[in-house]
This record gives C-alpha cells, structure tokens and sequence, in this order.
C-alpha cells in the first residue's frame, strides 16, 4: 500500500494480498490520510483481497487477535469516500482462506480482475 500512496502511477496494476494494515499502530491509514490531504487524485488501478479467516471468529483458522478484513475494507472505505476521479478499486474478501492460504487466490484472481479491465480500455 505505501508504494501506491508514494507514487500511485510506478506500476499500472496494483495486487495488495491480506495487507497488514495494523502494522505500526495503523500507520497506513495516518499515510493515506496523509496523501488525501494533498491530493485530489490517486490515479491507482487496485485489488484487495483478504481471507475470509483473517478475521476472529470460532475455529483453529480464524485470527486470534487481529481482523485484517474489516481492516482491509476500512481501507477501502476511506479509499472511496475520497471521489479520487482515477482510482479504480476492488476489495473483496475470499471465503474459505486464511493468512497462509489466500495468497494464490489473490494472485489468480488479481490477475483475471487486471486482464478484464485491460480489455476494457480496448
């Protein structure tokens, strides 16, 4: 996430798999609020995608402490409400994964979600 709020325009699709937003005391919501308050755009094509299991819930796979979906989709959130004219931004949480298994979902369906809106602009 930081690349994208350094410079949004480096790669033209960005695949963001179960981000640790909580990282240093959340300090990615203090850098995106950070950019909104200089910026009226964020010209970003992004996928987001966490488990369905990075959340606390009832069995062995789900996160004991941390709830990196509702994390992710507070991103997301915030991320929408700032009308940015060229942010192009899915967030979706992939049911059955958890933090060790979600990885080759994210890839695959981040790769289809950037080949789709690749065709179209043609």
């Amino acid at each position: 996430m930081d690349i994208v709020l350094s410079d949004p325009t480096m790669f033209q699709y960005y695949i963001i798999g179960s981000p640790s937003l909580y990282y240093d005391n959340f300090y990615m919501k203090k850098r995106e609020a950070d950019y909104a308050a200089t910026h009226r755009d964020l010209p970003a094509n992004i996928y987001m995608a966490t488990g369905g299991f990075e959340a606390p819930g009832p069995t062995k796979r789900n996160s004991r402490r941390l709830d990196m979906v509702k994390d992710m989709q507070d991103m997301a959130s915030s991320l929408k409400s700032r009308n940015y004219p060229n942010l192009h931004l899915t967030a979706e949480r992939i049911d059955d994964e958890d933090h060790l298994t979600v990885f080759p979902s994210t890839i695959t369906r981040g790769l289809f979600w950037s080949l789709r809106t690749e065709k179209a602009k043609h």
